[in-house]
Parts: structure tokens; C-alpha cells; sequence
């Protein structure tokens, strides 16, 4: 009987909460057909894919409003993965967000639909994703105290491939010492015989050190003592859109090697300016940002497997990994019916003497077969030659329903 009390009186909030709000559903699904074609520098075989696969940008939400100063949006992504949720109080002067929303550092505009709409992200476009925050907003200016970006697992996988292979770590050895039977002590010693590694680099590449790298991982910390900040402001000039954002956040990393457990202060930064103009169809578009230890703030890089993170050095200072990107692109409205869109955009990261540098294009055409279903197919290349040694060239469509 408690038990059905309990329920009774649960499914009455719910029924009174949604007499008193109004929802507004909305959702679409996405498929992605494409072929690829990946070649790799110093190999004589191309990579040729077929792909088919629900598009990850896929959705179903629906914005709430409860009163004109309190509204709400919840938003969910393929595999039930949360997009967006958050309430929003207009209270006459400004508004204030609460809850996981894109982040003001955001310059990604462009309609590139490959692999998820990507829209040049990593390739240029400025892109923090979405995170949790606090976000006030007065017109067009908006500032976010928001969720530190968690570099652990991220910073582990850098620095512990940062040294080369284990047989690279075994010419550094003692003789007859190996990576599996080193102590602590031994790769402690060699630390100064490799450019730049702190002794975690040299404890982490040895995965078969076992113990050693346990005592290394056990003084391995990460500090997040303010919340990461970022900023934007747009301002209008008739048919031209002007942008401005900016972020800042800082972590202290401890060195695993508790012989000398040096501290490290990773900050990073952000900044960046766009501008849109429109007129009669057509649109154009350009942006420009420039930032230090960019997976620091979570802005996305070039390729998830090497962040744009710094490199802590031996000596205790820092080499921080240095970011310049670019993007533009353009297109034209015909009718209701047809639209073609093409952008390119470019990412240079320097880490000491390393340099990381990709760039991609693509090309496009939204056809709406009928109101809420589109055919985009597309043509772009995604060059990472000067990065991983690996060019892709793909061609295909993006099949979608809004509903």
C-alpha cells in the first residue's frame, strides 16, 4: 500500500510538472553512406572503405517553457549519450544557464557532414563541446565558469608515448638491463639521456616495468583549482556577424618520479575572431583563433590520439604546445530545395621543434526531397600527412529525417 501511495503521488508531480510547462518535442535521424580511400605516406597500398553508419549528431529533445522567464532543453544523441540539459532564468537584465550546453568558445559553422558533421573541427574550427557550466548572458555577450577538462587519461597516453618504442627506451638502459627488469632508480638515471621527457615518459612507455611504473603512477597527480572560464561576444553591422570568444584554464601536474616530485602549472588560452556576411543567398564566413595547450581548455584538436597538450620537462619548466588555425567557407541558397556549400580550413601545432600541421576541404549540396528529409551528398579531403603520414579522400552522402 506504501508502495502505491509513493507511486500515485510520483506520477502526480509528473502530470501537474507537464500540465504547467509547455513541451516542445523535436528529434531527427541521420545515416551516413560514404567511400574512403586513406593513403599513407611510404606505402604502396591505398586503404578503401565503404561506410555505413548512424550519423553521431542524430537527436531527440524538446525545449520547455514554463514562463517567460523560465524555460529548459533537454537533448539526447545516438546511444542515449546526453547532448543537452539545462534550465535557463531570463531575469530581465540577462539570463542565467545552469546545466550542459555548448561552451562561448565556439567558432564551428560550417555544414561538413562526414563523420558526424564534423564541419572542420579539429581542421581549423574552434570547438569546446558540451560541458557542464554556468552561464550568464547580457545581449550578445556571454561568460561560462565551466567543467575543467579532465587530462589524466589524455596526458598518460601522450607522455607515455613520447619517448618512442621500448626497444627505444632499452638503448637507453644499463646493459643488460631491459624495460621489464629496470628499476625505478634505473630509468630515474636515463631521464637525462633522452631530449626533453620528464620520468614519468620514461616510466609510462615501459608498460613491462610493472613495478616501476606502479610506483611512478602512485605520485602521479592532477590539481584543478578553478573552473575553466570562457567568454563571447557578437556584434552586428547589418548583413555582417561579428564574433570575439576567449577561454582560459590552468591545472598543476605532479611528476610521478617521487625522488623529486616536481610541479608543473599547465595553463592554457584561447582566442579568436570570425565574421559572417550574408546577402541575397549567399553567405561567407572566416575565422581565426590562436591558443597554448589547447586540450587543456578541451578545445578539439587535429587527432584525439595526440592532444595539444605541453610537455613537462626534466628540468621542471614546460614546453607548451602551441596552436594557430584557420577556417573559411561559402555558399548559396538557390530555392527551398537546393543548396551547395564548400570550406577549408587549416591547424598548426607546435611542441618545441615537433609541428603538427593538417588541413582539410570539402564540398557540398543540401537537397530537401521533401519538408523534413535531406540528401547532402559531399566530396572532401582530409590531409594529416605532416601529422600521421595519412591522406583520406572521400566521397558519398548524408541521408536524414527531422521529425
Amino acid at each position: 500500500m506504501k508502495k502505491l501511495l509513493i507511486l500515485i503521488a510520483a506520477m502526480t508531480m509528473i502530470t501537474g510538472s507537464a500540465y504547467a510547462a509547455d513541451w516542445a518535442f523535436y528529434g531527427n535521424a541521420r545515416v551516413e553512406t560514404f567511400y574512403s580511400d586513406v593513403d599513407t605516406v611510404g606505402s604502396t597500398t591505398d586503404e578503401k572503405n565503404f561506410e555505413e553508419q548512424l550519423a553521431g549528431n542524430g537527436r531527440i529533445g524538446a525545449n520547455v517553457k514554463v514562463s517567460d522567464e523560465l524555460t529548459g532543453r533537454f537533448e539526447y544523441g545516438d546511444s542515449a549519450n546526453m547532448r543537452l540539459l539545462y534550465g535557463k532564468w531570463n531575469f530581465g537584465a540577462g539570463s542565467l544557464l545552469v546545466g550542459q550546453d555548448y561552451t562561448p568558445a565556439m567558432m564551428a559553422f560550417g555544414n561538413q557532414v562526414y563523420e558526424g558533421a564534423t564541419g572542420l573541427i579539429g581542421y581549423g574550427a574552434l570547438y569546446g563541446g558540451r560541458v557542464a557550466q554556468i552561464k550568464l548572458r547580457f545581449g550578445d555577450f556571454s561568460i561560462a565558469a565551466i567543467q575543467p577538462n579532465n587530462i589524466n587519461t589524455a596526458y598518460t597516453a601522450v607522455v607515455s608515448g613520447a619517448v618512442g618504442t621500448a626497444a627505444g627506451l632499452a638503448s637507453y638502459l644499463p646493459a643488460g638491463v631491459t624495460p621489464a627488469t629496470a628499476t625505478p632508480a634505473q630509468l630515474v638515471t636515463q631521464a637525462a639521456a633522452i631530449a626533453a621527457p620528464t620520468n614519468v615518459q620514461l616510466a609510462s612507455q615501459s608498460a613491462a616495468a610493472g613495478a616501476a611504473t606502479a610506483a611512478y603512477a602512485a605520485n602521479l597527480s592532477y590539481e584543478y583549482t578553478i573552473p575553466r572560464i570562457e567568454a563571447s561576444y557578437f556584434y552586428d553591422l547589418g548583413p555582417l556577424r561579428l564574433r570575439g570568444q576567449g577561454g582560459f584554464a590552468t591545472v598543476e601536474y605532479t611528476d610521478a618520479n617521487p625522488a623529486t616530485a616536481l610541479s608543473y602549472d599547465f595553463d592554457a588560452y584561447v582566442v579568436g575572431v570570425g565574421a559572417t556576411y550574408t546577402a541575397a543567398g549567399f553567405y561567407v564566413t572566416a575565422a581565426v583563433y590562436t591558443g597554448e595547450n589547447l586540450s587543456v581548455l578541451g578545445i578539439a584538436t587535429t587527432d584525439s590520439d595526440s592532444p595539444s597538450l605541453p610537455v613537462a620537462l626534466a628540468t621542471g619548466g614546460v614546453t607548451d604546445a602551441e596552436t594557430d588555425a584557420w577556417q573559411i567557407f561559402a555558399g548559396y541558397t538557390f530555392n527551398d530545395m537546393f543548396s551547395v556549400e564548400a570550406g577549408y580550413g587549416e591547424e598548426e601545432t607546435d611542441i618545441g621543434t615537433a609541428n603538427v600541421d593538417a588541413n582539410a576541404y570539402y564540398a557540398n549540396a543540401t537537397i530537401t526531397v521533401a519538408p523534413g528529409v535531406f540528401i547532402v551528398p559531399e566530396f572532401g579531403v582530409q590531409d594529416k600527412e605532416d601529422f600521421d603520414g595519412t591522406k583520406k579522400t572521400y566521397f558519398g552522402a548524408k541521408w536524414q529525417i527531422n521529425f
